[in-house]
């Protein structure tokens, strides 16, 4: 398994896997491609191999984004994506089932588990009101212009955020999935300026031979 700091150097390609924010353009990007050995959360469970790679602060995503990233915003808000990669390397096979993610973090404060969908939009429905309340006050024929733009842009984005979720799978012998999961903290704390919030444990469940197998992820 790679170190941390190994890792995202080989991922400085991976600019802005969630795209930009806030008045510029969003811009869909490639899904990064790590390996499950590359990611800090590792496990093999009779030739399954798992991998679970948490974009979890500041420091670490701008070297993959952009100032104004939203990957980053989502941090601020409590939220935090984490790649995942299912590699059935065994004889047999087996079913990935991703809305079974868990992640138990310190504390053992179980995370929720959120669709890409309440991902994409959290923060921004949130802020749609206040912005565009204020911004009919200066101008109301831009305000409607600029809030139709903004909700062009989050569609996109949604689209983006689901497209990039990892989905439940049958997997036969060398196949794989990837993709991301998101789980929001469980008092809407912020991620990017607390060490050690994300230290916990990752669960990740599987079905093979009608029974279903729970395969446990940790740092320790």
């Amino acid at each position: 398994m790679r170190t941390r700091k190994s890792l995202l150097a080989s991922l400085a390609f991976s600019a802005s896997a969630f795209g930009l924010a806030g008045c510029v353009p969003y811009n869909t990007r490639a899904m990064p491609d790590i390996s499950p050995r590359q990611c800090t959360y590792y496990a093999n469970s009779r030739g399954v191999e798992v991998g679970i790679e948490p974009f979890e602060s500041n420091s670490e995503t701008e070297m993959f984004n952009q100032p104004n990233d939203y990957l980053k915003n989502v941090l601020r808000e409590g939220i935090l994506p984490a790649y995942v990669r299912v590699s059935n390397n065994s004889e047999r096979e087996v079913f990935f089932d991703s809305r079974a993610v868990r992640f138990v973090g310190p504390a053992e404060r179980e995370w929720e588990l959120i669709s890409p969908e309440e991902a994409a939009r959290y923060k921004f429905d949130k802020r749609k009101k206040v912005n565009n309340f204020f911004a009919f006050l200066i101008s109301p024929i831009g305000a409607a212009l600029g809030s139709a733009e903004v909700d062009r842009t989050n569609k996109i984005r949604e689209r983006d955020y689901v497209s990039k979720a990892i989905k439940s799978a049958e997997l036969g012998p060398e196949q794989e999935r990837r993709g991301f999961v998101f789980f929001k903290t469980p008092d809407g704390e912020r991620i990017d300026d607390k060490p050690g919030l994300t230290r916990g444990k990752f669960y990740i469940y599987i079905d093979r031979d009608g029974e279903r197998e729970e395969i446990v992820l940790s740092k320790e």
